[in-house]
């Protein structure tokens, strides 16, 4: 019976308590949501009232991508764990447009995508996103 209760205390929090940085991320940032497991999706900053730079995790509590948050909406430039990285144009006001963004809609060009062309471009790119997110978790140290 032991051994049951202890499996199933792993399973359901395992995924949690694995997350890289966790304590980290809890202390840094002023808005953590989470993945129905309790491991973090996403962790802001607050740059203003309702905007707030955040950094979204993969299920298995690993960054994936960095960015601004407007308004609810993701704005500015956008950079991801693989090089790649995503522009979104500022919002427009209800007076400017009565399009509602469609991230699935091939019409809509909101947003561009772009990827590095050479793996150096490529190395280069995930390892300032790299730098990017440990200077989010360590803003008390220097970074070059």
């Amino acid at each position: 019976m032991k051994l049951i209760t202890c499996l199933f205390f792993c399973l359901i929090f395992g995924n949690a308590l694995s997350q890289k940085d966790r304590d980290k991320i809890l202390a840094n940032f002023d808005h953590i949501e989470y993945y129905p497991d309790s491991t973090i999706r996403s962790a802001g900053k607050y740059q203003f009232t309702l905007d707030y730079f955040t950094v979204e995790f993969n299920r298995t509590g690993i960054p994936v991508a960095m960015g601004t948050i407007q308004k609810g909406e993701k704005v500015g430039e956008w950079i991801y764990s693989d090089g790649s990285h995503q522009f979104f144009p500022p919002l427009r006001g209800p007076e400017e447009t009565t399009v509602v963004f469609a991230p699935n809609d091939p019409t809509d060009n909101r947003t561009e995508a772009l990827k590095p062309r050479s793996e150096s471009e490529i190395l280069r790119a995930k390892q300032e996103f790299q730098k990017k997110y440990e200077k989010l978790l360590n803003p008390w140290i220097t970074h070059e």
